[in-house]
């Protein structure tokens, strides 16, 4: 089922993106094969979202060495699928840590063990943020709204373009933005 909310927020995130600092879109990698999403999950025997497979098929993470780095929020970049698989995997020795994170699959990272994750329709499709403190919390409603986020955080201000390398983060501003979009 294609999700027509989620298909706008990439567009507006993309095109936010272009008009920010049109090289940094360049990080973004060509999206997949839909049947070759769908292989890879049920390799590892994860009953992937729709909008998780529509989203690698509109680009498949972002480039690690792209300079500037691409933030999908402050802090997290969006994972290619074949590290996010390898580090889904790697998380089942640590089943144990709850069923949200368990039922849910990481696709921004923060370099380490956090980022956001995205939960399976039966754990309720909503995104979850894997806190390196707090161990999680629901961030959003949606894939769609983790995005419409993202384009905001570009828009307004919360990343800067100071040089041709490098994006600083107006951290407050991002707190104040994020709790617009927070779960509800």
């Amino acid at each position: 089922m294609h999700n027509q909310k989620l298909d706008s927020a990439l567009n507006i995130f993309l095109s936010t993106l272009d008009a920010f600092h049109p090289s940094i879109a360049t990080a973004l990698r060509p999206g997949l094969n839909r049947d070759s999403i769908i292989e890879a999950f049920e390799s590892i025997n994860f009953d992937a979202p729709a909008e998780l497979i529509q989203l690698y098929q509109w680009r498949d993470g972002t480039e690690w060495s792209h300079s500037p780095e691409l933030d999908i929020v402050p802090g997290c970049y969006f994972l290619p699928l074949e590290h996010a698989l390898t580090q889904h995997c790697t998380n089942e020795l640590f089943k144990d840590i709850g069923e949200p994170l368990w039922l849910s699959f990481r696709i921004l990272s923060d370099h380490g063990t956090g980022g956001y994750s995205l939960a399976t329709n039966a754990a309720g499709g909503k995104v979850i943020e894997r806190c390196v403190h707090d161990s999680w919390k629901l961030a959003f409603d949606s894939l769609s709204t983790l995005f419409e986020l993202s384009a905001a955080c570009y828009s307004s201000g919360v990343f800067r373009t100071e040089h041709k390398t490098s994006i600083e983060i107006d951290w407050d501003h991002f707190e104040r933005l994020e709790q617009e979009f927070a779960v509800g």
